[in-house]
């Protein structure tokens, strides 16, 4: 996987429009509601997806056929007695730092996807209101 790359973001959250230039360190700075934390999700995301994909091509046969239909050299292959991950979880007193459990397709990462879900019920829950708004003007009309 390149180690730079640009991620297009387009209508995510608070973002409109961002061409973001991914490198192995960076820092998102910016006032509260910005976006960072969508941003930062977002790339954790990506990376720990693409790494899963990695990963889990290790346990096939035929991987450097499925490689070259996915545009991957077989070097990219992630071996997983290679592969550690980590989150960070905020606890009361501090922020605590568990490895993530490997699988056969990759890193489970339940801090993620609780994120997901929490953005998930988020999302459902403007649209609710919104549906809700219009339906209180249509009536008032």
């Amino acid at each position: 996987m390149n180690q730079r790359w640009t991620l297009n973001v387009r209508n995510f959250g608070p973002i409109q429009s961002a061409d973001i230039d991914i490198h192995p360190f960076m820092m998102f700075v910016g006032p509260n509601n910005s976006g960072k934390s969508y941003l930062s999700t977002l790339i954790w995301g990506v990376l720990t997806q693409g790494n899963n994909n990695l990963i889990a091509l290790s346990h096939f046969p035929n991987r450097a056929e499925i490689c070259q239909s996915m545009g991957y050299e077989e070097s990219d292959i992630l071996d997983p007695k290679d592969a550690m991950a980590y989150q960070f979880i905020m606890k009361e007193g501090g922020t605590v730092v568990e490895p993530l459990n490997l699988t056969e397709t990759g890193f489970e990462a339940p801090s993620f996807n609780q994120t997901l879900g929490d953005l998930a019920a988020e999302t459902i829950k403007l649209h609710d209101l919104t549906d809700e708004l219009e339906r209180s003007r249509r009536k008032n009309r």
